[in-house]
């Protein structure tokens, strides 16, 4: 796909407690909206990174963004796309994983072109 990607880890993470199912679907989704993105401005880079400490795991997904992106509550809407019609649900539905993982939490960011998911998933 001629992306420019990285992958960050730091230490060793041996397991991540939440539901596994759920913590893939809500990867993906971070992953492709970040590859549209990328395909779509046709240049910039993604990082991926996984960060462990004694309280959390910290799964983060940043990408270069459009400079007109629209505001993150609207990105979050069920419907609402910038890639077209029939599209839109990918924000929505990580929000509704999010809810479904009591120890996750996410966290969008959107500052000087890139576009910042991050998944917070604290230890029990």
């Amino acid at each position: 796909m001629g992306i420019d990607a990285t992958f960050e880890a730091k230490e060793d993470i041996h397991s991540i407690p939440a539901d596994s199912v759920a913590l893939v679907r809500a990867i993906g989704i971070l992953l492709d909206n970040a590859i549209e993105e990328l395909q779509a401005i046709k240049h910039g880079s993604m990082t991926v990174g996984l960060i462990g400490d004694r309280k959390a795991v910290h799964i983060i997904v940043q990408n270069h963004c459009r400079p007109d992106l629209p505001r993150v509550h609207k990105l979050k809407e069920a419907g609402f796309s910038t890639k077209g019609s029939n599209r839109g649900l990918g924000l929505a539905n990580l929000a509704e994983l999010v809810t479904q993982l009591p120890n996750v939490v996410s966290e969008t960011l959107v500052e000087e072109g890139r576009f910042t998911q991050i998944l917070v998933v604290h230890h029990a």
